[in-house]
């Protein structure tokens, strides 16, 4: 089996997964500040709150059998992270735009850093090789 490559080479909240979650805090800024500048309200507050878990999952992959040459099933059992972010604005009343990061692909903490990888495949392909 090839080594998977890993997708998200650390998490934080300047990676990839919260790119939607800083496009929504960034909205959220503007029109807070278009309100309170326009006069429609005297100020306004703004809360990021993120939720980490792990669920255990699995999926099936094709392998051959290096004796018969049949194909075969294997379960490849992984971790898969679920990252919720919600983005609260508050002026006279609470508005919420919330956003939830769940892809196949397995967590691993490589070198005291957690990082997202694809999960292996049964196929050796092109992109497995370094140039």
């Amino acid at each position: 089996m090839n080594k998977p490559k890993i997708v998200i080479p650390e998490i934080n909240f300047d990676s990839e997964i919260f790119e939607e979650a800083r496009r929504l805090l960034d909205l959220n800024i503007r029109e807070i500040l278009h309100k309170v500048y326009n006069g429609e309200f005297a100020g306004g507050d703004i809360s990021l709150k993120i939720s980490l878990s792990l669920i255990d999952d699995y999926t099936i992959l094709p392998t051959d059998d290096p004796i018969t040459g049949e194909t075969t099933e294997t379960t490849y059992e992984y971790r898969r992270p679920v990252i919720d972010s919600t983005v609260s604005r508050t002026l006279k009343k609470v508005s919420k735009d919330k956003t939830s990061y769940s892809p196949a692909v397995e967590i691993k903490e490589v070198d005291g850093e957690f990082v997202l990888q694809e999960l292996p495949k049964a196929q050796i392909t092109i992109d497995d090789f370094e140039f």
